[in-house]
């Protein structure tokens, strides 16, 4: 028996391999309905994940996972993108877009209210503020303790 030209044994194989990445090899029998929030997120992005395809869209990737699980996530990412995968990441997370992210658009009121690599971004004050978007922690805590951040780069 094959599926999309891959034998059983192969389809198997990436099968328990993706399991195994996303922590969800103990629940290779349970319906995808009985796992938490967290489960559920990794499991959709590990389909997502079968072949490599041209173009990955994530909608809060991030959300309901543990730094762990989300740096696993984010090195399973930046291959893909290393390959030549592009990645679209939909999200509120201020952090992942610093880390992760060089270019960036804020939709705020419907439109495109910056566009622009993410650093650029944190100097936007009150494009920030009006779009309820707060710095990333790197920036915020460093503020909150009275120090002063360099943002060339």
């Amino acid at each position: 028996m094959t599926l999309n030209g891959y034998s059983e044994d192969v389809i198997k194989e990436r099968t328990e391999q993706l399991l195994h990445n996303f922590q969800l090899s103990a629940h290779k029998w349970s319906n995808p309905f009985s796992l938490s929030g967290g489960q559920k997120r990794r499991l959709s992005v590990a389909t997502m994940l079968d072949e490599t395809p041209d173009l990955l869209l994530f909608d809060e990737p991030t959300f309901g996972q543990d730094a762990q699980t989300t740096d696993e996530l984010m090195t399973i990412v930046k291959n893909l993108q290393a390959k030549g995968t592009s990645i679209v990441f939909v999200t509120h997370d201020m952090n992942l877009v610093d880390l992760y992210c060089d270019q960036v658009y804020v939709i705020n009121d419907q439109q495109v209210a910056y566009e622009g690599h993410p650093h650029q971004l944190w100097k936007q004050d009150a494009l920030l503020e009006q779009a309820r978007l707060r710095l990333p922690d790197r920036l915020r805590y460093g503020q909150e303790v009275g120090e002063t951040y360099d943002l060339v780069y």
